[in-house]
């Protein structure tokens, strides 16, 4: 139902009591069917503290059960097969997919670093969280505060270096201008730590953004093909 945090999940859940349902969750990790992500930044005080965070199915056996099955599972049992495919499945099933391509993105960067295709050694990789400068469509040229997230955001171990990653997962080319919203995240750290791009796409890139590519070696881009093959444009 796309609730992640600790007490949503115990509400809907109907269990009052929300370290009985940490338990539950504790025991769900273990059986490794979900996982607790917490933004790769955060302190051991924020990763102990289990009403931190956002737990989320990892198993995409579970994830498609429940997101398409488990309510049409009587329609299915009559035989339905494929209108529930026809008008439940296939309206959703580019959406349920984009959550599955970041993870992937993810990994294709692991695989990076093992076959030393990064431009520095990461010690953290994972999704970053929180409030920092995002651009402000109103003004090109500024910037203002506001909550955001990070696809990808990779760490040195002197936190000097930073790899920033975006996953589109669309039918149209990622555009420039999504490169410079981007670009804008994090933009107080750019005095004391040097920062690489990494953007990661379902249907290729603009002319202007592979242009700038071609003129910046801080900026990477990956489209499908790419991360099947494991080539860099």
């Amino acid at each position: 139902m796309g609730n992640t945090r600790l007490n949503e999940i115990s509400q809907k859940s109907l269990v009052e009591d929300t370290a009985k349902t940490g338990v539950y969750l504790k025991n769900l990790i273990k059986l490794g069917i979900i996982e607790r992500e917490i933004s790769v930044d955060a302190g051991m005080q924020e990763r102990v503290n289990t009403n931190r965070g956002l737990y989320k199915l990892t198993d995409n056996f579970f994830r498609f059960w429940y997101a398409f099955v488990f309510n049409h599972y009587s329609d299915l049992e009559m035989g339905d097969v494929d209108g529930i495919y026809e008008y439940v499945v296939a309206p959703q099933l580019h959406k349920f997919a984009s959550f599955t391509f970041k993870e992937v993105c993810r990994q294709f960067v692991r695989c990076l670093q093992k076959e030393n295709k990064l431009p520095f050694w990461f010690s953290k990789m994972g999704r970053w969280t929180g409030k920092t400068t995002i651009r402000d469509k109103t003004n090109d040229s500024g910037c203002r505060i506001g909550e955001t997230e990070i696809d990808i955001l990779a760490l040195s171990q002197d936190k000097k270096k930073l790899l920033v990653g975006e996953c589109k997962f669309k039918n149209t080319s990622f555009r420039y201008l999504e490169y410079l919203d981007v670009l804008a995240k994090l933009t107080p750290l750019k005095e004391t730590a040097e920062f690489y791009y990494a953007l990661f796409s379902q249907s290729r890139f603009d002319d202007q953004l592979q242009a700038q590519a071609r003129l910046d070696d801080h900026l990477c881009l990956y489209d499908l093909a790419d991360i099947i093959l494991g080539d860099k444009l």
